[in-house]
């Protein structure tokens, strides 16, 4: 059986003010080892959905083709930097998601369709914007000083048109991801 590993998720066109911050804690950080997610990869994860069959994948297409029908294009605003820990050491520098309600309430309808199909997701959910992983600091506190610095960022509005399904394969190099779909949201004018 051939399986793929997949995601739902809202696409993120990066943004000078992004960039420009970016360029900036790259170059603080650069002896860090970090692996920067390249900006034509930015999404927000709104279900994290693993490796499933290709007969599965077929499944999902038909529901999110079904699911967007009655579901408005929306906004939701990001700001500045933070950091996951796992097992006590930094391991994914991300941007923040504020005023998530929309991404929240998307993402756990999706959660309620996904498991009725007998499709599993990951259970927690934290809206953010994935933009490096590292495994080890060489100097913690200078890491954790430094994000600091960027924890407010002026916020930015970021418009959702569609939602986009993609495979991601681990690769040596990092994430390479495929499109297997998108799927347009409702234009709350009426005009789609």
């Amino acid at each position: 059986m051939n399986v793929k590993r997949v995601f739902i998720a809202v696409k993120i066109e990066p943004y000078s003010a992004l960039q420009e911050a970016l360029r900036q804690l790259k170059e603080a950080l650069r002896n860090e080892g970090i692996r920067w997610v390249a900006p034509d990869l930015f999404h927000v994860t709104l279900r994290f959905l693993g490796s499933i069959s290709d007969e599965k994948i077929e499944v999902v297409k038909s529901l999110l083709a079904d699911f967007v029908l009655d579901k408005q294009a929306f906004s939701f605003k990001m700001k500045g930097f933070g950091f996951f820990s796992h097992k006590g050491s930094p391991s994914v520098i991300f941007q923040q998601v504020e005023s998530a309600k929309s991404l929240t309430s998307l993402s756990q309808e999706l959660k309620v369709r996904l498991k009725a199909l007998g499709v599993t997701t990951s259970e927690k959910y934290t809206p953010h914007l994935t933009l490096g992983r590292m495994k080890k600091l060489k100097d913690r506190q200078a890491f954790q000083k430094e994000l600091a610095n960027w924890a407010e960022l002026p916020e930015r509005a970021v418009d959702v048109s569609e939602i986009r399904f993609y495979e991601s394969e681990l690769t040596s190099s990092g994430s390479v991801y495929r499109l297997l779909g998108r799927y347009l949201l409702q234009d709350p004018a009426g005009d789609n």
